[in-house]
């Protein structure tokens, strides 16, 4: 978990103190709610839209992590998948990624998606990836880096991100008559230059 930099440590569960993950559970819904309540107030979004998004206080759960093994790579190495259904920011993920859907995909000239605007839509997106603590192995965790693998908005990220990322890589590929295949988040290419060559295009690419 420490090896990757995506995650950090919180603190570890004991049965001391049995009630620590759901005292943590309550501080952040009570930033998640503040801020929609601080939005609708503002008018930043409408009552459907905050009805959408808002927290169901009878279901609600913490995030939890578990990891399945990749059989589709070498050395079949494990997959985290944080298991967020049921999560604090959960309904501002599903929402928010189908608008990030038609932002990425007719609106990207738009100011507003569905009366939304841009900003609050970044601000609830900036909430959700701030907000990503869950528990694993009677450790308490919050994922620092990226979008948690349960999440709807991770996909909708992944096409965003990939939008500004691909366009330099492909120029360079078809300039050396290389090919390129895309997937969601997984892509193919051909290279016919040395190792070194590839690990500073990625490199650059990743800036």
């Amino acid at each position: 978990m420490n090896q990757t930099g995506c995650y950090s440590f919180i603190f570890k569960l004991s049965c001391n103190y049995p009630t620590a993950s759901q005292n943590r559970l309550a501080k952040i819904l009570e930033r998640v709610e503040t801020t929609l309540n601080n939005l609708f107030q503002s008018k930043s979004i409408t009552e459907a839209q905050y009805m959408a998004i808002k927290i169901d206080r009878s279901t609600v759960r913490m995030n939890y992590l578990y990891f399945v093994s990749d059989t589709h790579k070498e050395g079949i190495p494990v997959q985290p998948i944080m298991v967020c259904n049921e999560g604090p920011t959960m309904g501002i993920s599903r929402y928010h990624g189908r608008l990030l859907g038609l932002l990425f995909n007719d609106a990207t000239h738009y100011h507003s998606i569905q009366g939304i605007k841009i900003a609050t839509i970044l601000q609830l997106v900036r909430l959700v990836l701030d907000e990503q603590y869950f528990i694993y192995n009677y450790n308490f965790y919050r994922q620092t880096t990226g979008s948690a693998s349960g999440s709807s908005l991770t996909i909708p990220l992944v096409y965003i991100y990939l939008f500004y990322w691909q366009p330099d890589l492909l120029e360079d590929l078809i300039n050396k008559n290389e090919l390129f295949f895309r997937y969601r988040d997984e892509a193919f290419i051909t290279w016919n230059r040395s190792e070194d060559e590839l690990r500073t295009l990625l490199a650059m690419a990743n800036a």
